[in-house]
């Protein structure tokens, strides 16, 4: 084998070294958080979105829910987050303080609840409704 192919061969090699430790550096550096959602009744919910918030620089991380209920957000930068949880139909559910170390899955499992809403119905005397004035024999407009 030629010298050069040899220092070619040596250089991807290196190279191919290099790539391995910047990636790996960038993961160790991180942390994960893992976790599992369920509706009242303890059924497994999906596509609930779950939204996490780091304290100190507002970085934002999002992922959903799989039909199982599980998330996961796997590569977070070590640090305190708020990790909102949120399904239509449903009330939102926060956690203000989730904490991600480095090379440490931060595990977290809620229900959430059912969301009540209300409808407020005013009702006017037909007058009032349809703009006619009321008038009397006394009061003749």
């Amino acid at each position: 084998m030629s010298s050069s192919l040899k220092r070619a061969g040596l250089g991807a090699l290196l190279l191919h070294l290099v790539i391995l430790a910047h990636v790996y550096a960038q993961t160790a550096a991180d942390g994960a958080i893992r976790g599992l959602v369920l509706d009242p009744a303890g059924a497994p919910m999906s596509s609930v979105t779950i939204q996490a918030e780091d304290l100190a620089t507002h970085l934002i991380l999002h992922t959903t829910t799989t039909r199982s209920g599980e998330f996961i957000l796997p590569t977070v930068p070590s640090g305190q987050y708020q990790l909102t949880i949120s399904a239509s139909g449903f009330s939102s559910f926060t956690l203000p303080l989730v904490a991600v170390e480095v090379g440490s899955v931060t595990e977290v499992q809620t229900r959430l609840k059912v969301a009540w809403t209300s409808t407020n119905i005013a009702v006017a005397p037909e007058s009032a409704a349809t703009g006619l004035e009321e008038t009397s024999p006394t009061n003749p407009k």
